[in-house]
């Protein structure tokens, strides 16, 4: 997959995003526009994609592998695509200034709402 197709996949999930709440759910649901702000901050978050190399989640070994920026909050998250999975992650920046992968993983706006 290319930069290009990447940031066309991230524009894509964010047009045709549909909030969801499941059956059976417990609690109170999120307000709409929770999701309709965060969509719209994540589209303003939207960077040229580039490369960089980062530390997966729960790597010992510290070892690097390269993930597609695609947005920067400038509050220190990065949501990148990581071609191992082909799946989106959040990304922070670590006391040594090191990319590091978070826990976070899946699709592209869940990522970037679970900031």
């Amino acid at each position: 997959m290319t930069l290009s197709d990447i940031r066309h996949q991230v524009e894509m999930e964010i047009d045709t995003y549909v909030i969801q709440y499941p059956a059976g759910m417990v609690g109170t649901p999120l307000r709409d526009t929770f999701f309709v702000e965060g969509l719209q901050s994540m589209r303003q978050a939207l960077v040229e994609p580039y490369w960089i190399d980062a530390i997966p989640f729960n790597d010992a070994a510290e070892t690097v592998r390269p993930y597609a920026v695609v947005s920067d909050d400038r509050g220190g998250y990065f949501l990148a695509f990581d071609p191992e999975t082909q799946a989106f992650v959040l990304v922070f920046k670590d006391g040594d200034a090191r990319y590091r992968a978070s826990h976070i993983v899946g699709d592209a706006v869940g990522c970037f709402l679970a900031q």
